[in-house]
């Protein structure tokens, strides 16, 4: 679901993408941070990060 964002996307496009409340979106980012799945940018809003072992763009 959030791939569908594209590159950069806000806490708010990934609650109204996953269809659920910012009380649960905003600890989901979090984790998926946490856990290496995500990174956050400079200004605040997150990426998804490569699976490992994919070559880089």
């Amino acid at each position: 679901v959030l791939a569908g964002l594209g590159g950069e996307f806000t806490p708010s496009a990934a609650r109204q993408a996953l269809g659920t409340s910012r009380r649960v979106a905003v600890p989901l980012l979090e984790l998926l941070a946490r856990t290496g799945r995500t990174a956050r940018t400079p200004g605040g809003n997150h990426r998804l990060r490569a699976p490992a072992g994919t070559p880089p763009p």
